[in-house]
């Protein structure tokens, strides 16, 4: 049932978005500890700590995150992941060459709690 609503709820909400993939790196501070996203680049994966993302502006002007289980490492996991929030301590500005691909003019992401959508594949964030 959960599932049958999350896609109804996916194709209802984001028709006629699109999407771009990106490398999120997710922490904070110069070091990328503690919650927040530390960087979102064009660049490939290197780090435990990042993971690609498919990023798609909604009609709503709203962010989404999709990311791959498969692509998420364990500690990421546990560390960003596993209590259904994304937690934001502290807001993140899209850098302007992530806008300009997304065709936004800017985008703050607000610090806060964000819930995480799961389904078998992957995991859904909406900012």
């Amino acid at each position: 049932m959960k599932k049958s609503i999350f896609i109804l709820l996916h194709l209802c909400l984001y028709v006629e978005a699109y999407a771009d993939t990106f490398t999120i790196r997710f922490g904070k501070g110069a070091e990328c500890t503690g919650f927040n996203i530390c960087a979102i680049s064009t660049g490939p994966v290197k780090e435990y700590n990042e993971a690609v993302v498919d990023v798609t502006v909604t009609k709503n002007k709203h962010i989404q995150f999709a990311i791959q289980r498969k692509d998420l490492t364990d500690r990421a996991y546990f560390k960003f992941f596993s209590t259904g929030v994304f937690v934001m301590d502290g807001d993140y500005t899209l850098p302007q060459e992530i806008c300009a691909q997304l065709h936004l003019d800017s985008y703050t992401i607000h610090s806060g709690r964000y819930e995480i959508s799961t389904d078998n594949t992957q995991y859904l964030i909406v900012f």
